[in-house]
């Protein structure tokens, strides 16, 4: 699959790569949380190539943070389990900056800022998780919690968020 997260509130269309795929050979699309409690089939997908599918992710149907199996039913009992899983996150929601400004200087002191808002996600280690400062300066951004990331201000930036 390309595709690692989904945003729980967005229909999100999935591509499925594998080989020896005809039009009519896949009935159902099986969508599960990890630990089983909410299941999802669809049937309908669509043929793209012999090793390529693509199929519409449900929004709203699975919980914040689930871990997501694929599998693709070839009649009622034949299958094929897709090794990959990926993760469904709530949007992110956006409350809160202080201080809403800061004078830098030329020297080597740093600033932080602090973002305040609903649904970060702990994504730091694969470097998703950033500030953009003056349309121009991004830098990775510290998660704390839900509800709270930090991000130094770069020595380039005005710090005006």
């Amino acid at each position: 699959m390309d595709i690692n997260w989904v945003l729980r509130s967005v229909d999100t269309l999935i591509t499925v790569t594998g080989t020896n795929f005809y039009n009519s050979g896949v009935k159902d699309i099986k969508m599960s949380s990890s630990d089983g409690n909410r299941i999802h089939t669809d049937n309908d997908w669509t043929y793209v190539s012999s090793t390529e599918l693509t199929f519409e992710f449900p929004a709203d149907f699975f919980f914040n943070q689930d871990f997501v199996k694929v599998q693709l039913y070839f009649d009622g009992d034949t299958y094929k389990t897709i090794d990959q899983r990926f993760i469904v996150y709530t949007e992110v929601e956006l409350l809160d900056v202080k201080p809403s400004y800061i004078y830098t200087s030329s020297g080597t002191e740093t600033y932080d800022i602090f973002v305040y808002g609903e649904n970060f996600w702990d994504t730091e280690n694969l470097g998703l998780l950033s500030c953009k400062f003056d349309s121009l300066s991004v830098v990775q951004a510290t998660y704390i919690n839900q509800t709270l990331i930090a991000c130094e201000v770069p020595a380039s930036s005005t710090a005006r968020t």
